[in-house]
């Protein structure tokens, strides 16, 4: 049965004295306009009446006001400077009560109050809206106050005798909209999209919910922000024509994040304590690794190299300003079926602002920035963020990385070494942040990895942007008998242990092998590894003179491969010195240290040589040659480029034939002067033709393009 005002009255005061929102009031009434929001809890509502949180919830507009009604009568001693349009009852929402899914969202949620989670994709700036408009009369300059209930200006029916006025009509004289004698409220705008996580499966586009916030609660949240609100679902129209479809809008009344940066993840006295303990063990790093996609067999060298990102390195401004980022970016690169996206998948989830996208995004911010039209019906160009952006803080887990638009290509580069997104569109200049690490996943462009080919030749990515990862991990499948006996009853147990688990969610009880569960159970819980995490995070370690040794020695005996031959290849840059520094940093910060130790040191060159030798290899040669990652041609390959430029450009001197030179006197000459065989020629005449600079006149034969 509906209550009344009267008794809904009598039961918003009787509820405020019975649980305790005396005090609160007394403050509020104190500290406005500081404070001006009571917040109170549903499953408090519900313990005192559940029948009166129904009429709450199913009349929300009526039920509010009255609340905030009572509010003003108890308060012990209201002033006359409390703005009733700017004191705030809000329901923070608590079982038994659920957060409806957006998918959901029917017309018989309409102007109820309801929960709703998920990803904020789209954040507006703090604007005003106005509340009371203060317009004058051209008839007689008299002041009329109407408030404003919706988006569309409402202005005064008349001209009120009773408050000074003429007493004419709106059709008789004009209202003149006086903004400095007006009252405004502060105003934002969201949008929200569904969980990756929560999302149905099927490969579903995700639903977003437009959103309004207004006043206190204004710029609290930020695009990548996963939240909870609640608040009035409202049909609106989104155009000035007449027709009888609609959106949907919700009335924010509270909001509460639910994701927590590093920094802002607040541990317990005895939850700091057991982490400290775990730090001491001599095994930290090894339980810390294996607790990384537990059920995904090998990848050892991959999930090493996760775990040093998972806490990066020390991010440094020096006194020139210049910044030297701590966050480290690997790439994945590998056949199909190596489960690359399940540790994208898992590694997103431990991370708290964890985004996984694939490259080849749908919507138009794609994995960076850009400028949108506006959804708010207003019909301007807006920032909407990428998965880069919502991921600051945070880390982006990106899969398929090379099929991302050419828009994104060439916002990468910037998003990965400076840390930011420059938007220049539609009159939007904005510069976003993506201080964050990068966890990448690439497929070859042939299907599968030729062994006999560089791996880089077979990635459709630019090598300007490879070169922008501190780790790149080939990861090719091939048949080997005892790997694969590993791998395959790893994936057998896993399928044995997710039986037995959902057998146990169904009632039953069945015998469990408890050894073919034990490998899958990692050391430590998703939970406690993001807390172990974020407290490692905070760690600030200063490198050792034994580290600095380690690491430099190292760094020499590499480059020194390069030296007593002219134009040898470079083995290594600075660039992958910086690499090193990081992860040594990253080293000591799992052991909760302040210091990098020698061991540290040794562990992070090591991972990193490791991944290292297996992608900057030279295949003709078997020597290291850094121009293989940042040009993705060796230095073997450039000399028989230029051998073949040459014999071109000589032919065309002393034969000054307009046919150029044929392909067999090519392969002719390569052969018996430089051993370069038909195959490896063929290779480099397509890499000439491509770069633009020869042709072919006539088929099989080719000349220099001249600028």
């Amino acid at each position: 049965m509906a209550l009344d005002s009267q008794n809904m009255r009598a039961h918003w005061k009787e509820f405020f004295e019975a649980y305790d929102y005396l005090p609160r009031i007394a403050e509020i009434s104190q500290d406005y306009p500081e404070k001006r929001s009571l917040y109170v809890e549903e499953r408090e509502i519900h313990q005192y009446n559940p029948e009166f949180l129904q009429e709450i919830l199913s009349m929300p507009t009526t039920a509010l006001q009255i609340g905030r009604d009572v509010i003003l009568e108890l308060m012990p001693a209201p002033e006359e400077n409390i703005d009733p349009h700017k004191l705030w009852l809000r329901i923070n929402p608590s079982p038994p009560t659920q957060p409806i899914p957006i998918r959901d969202l029917r017309e018989t949620n309409l102007y109820k109050f309801i929960t709703v989670e998920g990803l904020l994709r789209r954040v507006t700036e703090v604007r005003p809206r106005l509340l009371v408009g203060a317009f004058q009369c051209k008839s007689c300059t008299a002041i009329m106050y109407q408030h404003q209930e919706s988006s569309t200006l409402t202005l005064p029916a008349f001209c009120d005798q009773k408050r000074g006025g003429c007493g004419k009509t709106a059709q008789q004289t004009e209202f003149v909209l006086i903004p400095e004698e007006s009252k405004f409220i502060d105003q934002q705008k969201i949008e929200i999209q569904e969980s990756p996580e929560k999302m149905p499966r099927g490969g579903v586009q995700p639903q977003r919910l437009l959103g309004v916030i207004e006043d206190d609660i204004c710029g609290e949240v930020f695009p990548g922000d996963r939240v909870q609100l609640a608040g009035i679902l409202h049909a609106i129209q989104r155009n000035k024509y007449r027709t009888t479809e609609f959106e949907i809008l919700l009335n924010v009344n509270s909001l509460r994040k639910l994701s927590k940066e590093y920094s802002e993840i607040e541990l317990t006295k005895e939850e700091i304590e057991e982490i400290e303990r775990e730090a001491r063990q001599p095994d930290v790093f090894e339980k810390i690794v294996h607790s990384i996609s537990p059920t995904i067999a090998g990848m050892e060298k991959a999930k090493q190299a996760i775990a040093l990102q998972l806490v990066g390195g020390v991010t440094k401004v020096l006194e020139d300003g210049v910044r030297r980022k701590g966050d480290i970016h690997i790439l994945l690169v590998g056949d199909p079926g190596t489960a690359k996206s399940q540790i994208l998948t898992f590694v997103s989830r431990i991370v708290p602002r964890g985004i996984y996208a694939v490259g080849k995004s749908t919507s138009a911010a794609g994995l960076t920035a850009a400028a949108v039209k506006d959804e708010f019906g207003e019909g301007r160009w807006t920032l909407e963020a990428g998965a880069l952006v919502l991921a600051d803080t945070g880390i982006a887990c990106i899969d398929e990385l090379d099929k991302m638009s050419k828009e994104d290509r060439s916002a990468m580069h910037e998003a990965l070494e400076q840390q930011t997104v420059t938007v220049s569109k539609a009159g939007i200049y904005a510069t976003l942040n993506t201080r964050c690490p990068v966890l990448a996943a690439a497929n070859p462009k042939d299907g599968r990895f030729d062994p006999n080919r560089p791996v880089f030749d077979q990635i459709d990515l630019p090598q300007t942007l490879i070169s922008r990862f501190d780790i790149i991990i080939p990861i090719v499948d091939r048949p080997q008998t005892e790997v694969d006996q590993k791998i395959a009853s790893h994936i057998i147990k896993a399928h044995y242990h997710g039986e037995i688990l959902v057998s146990k969610e169904m009632g039953e009880d069945r015998k469990v092998d408890d050894a073919s569960s034990a490998d899958l159970v990692p050391p430590y819980t998703m939970e406690f590894l993001k807390k172990y995490i974020s407290y490692a995070r905070k760690i600030v370690p200063t490198l050792s003179e034994e580290a600095k040794k380690t690491i430099l020695e190292r760094y020499l005996e590499i480059r020194k491969q390069g030296e007593g031959e002219e134009n040898a290849p470079v083995p290594i840059t600075p660039r992958q010195l910086e690499a090193m520094i990081r992860l040594s940093e990253a080293a000591a910060k799992l052991r909760l240290s302040n210091v990098v130790t020698e061991e540290d040191a040794a562990l992070a060159v090591g991972i990193f040589m490791s991944c290292f030798r297996e992608v900057a290899t030279d295949r003709t040669t078997n020597r290291l040659d850094s121009d293989l990652i940042s040009t993705g041609i060796p230095k073997s390959k450039r000399d028989e480029l230029a051998i073949v430029r040459d014999i071109i450009r000589e032919f065309e001197e002393t034969s000054g034939g307009s046919e150029g030179v044929s392909f067999d006197e090519l392969e002719r000459i390569c052969e018996e002067r430089h051993g370069i065989s038909s195959d490896r020629l063929k290779d480099i005449l397509e890499m000439l033709k491509h770069k633009g600079e020869i042709y072919e006149p006539r088929d099989r034969h080719y000349r220099r393009i001249r600028e």
